[in-house]
């Protein structure tokens, strides 16, 4: 999930799955089960969790060309290289697999599955 064991996001949201009755421990509950759901795939599936406006972007722009540089993608984008929206928006897509973590940027089979 690209989330922290112990950050504040996935404690919350762990506190309310499990006073909904969802969990109990790391079990799913029979509520739980009824409530669980095989997530969405695909392309549109991973986009439709990403910021439109920056993480979007960068997708649309690594697919036209890939493997790209991060200097190259910013260049592509029209940003700075180590601006910090950019570089946010650059980590959170890293974080979820669609594109490389290292070397030069190109999207993952993460982003199509």
């Amino acid at each position: 999930m690209g989330l922290h064991p112990n950050g504040g996001r996935f404690r919350g949201d762990l506190r309310a799955v499990t006073a909904a009755g969802y969990l109990d421990g790391v079990e799913l509950t029979d509520a739980g089960r009824r409530q669980a759901r095989t997530p969405p795939t695909g392309r549109d599936a991973a986009l439709s969790v990403l910021d439109e406006d920056g993480q979007r972007t960068i997708i649309e722009a690594v697919e036209q060309q890939p493997a790209r540089s991060v200097e190259d993608l910013a260049a592509a984008l029209g940003v700075h290289p180590n601006g910090g929206r950019f570089r946010g928006n650059l980590r959170r897509v890293r974080l979820l697999g669609l594109v490389t973590s290292t070397g030069p940027i190109a999207p993952t089979d993460a982003l199509f599955r």
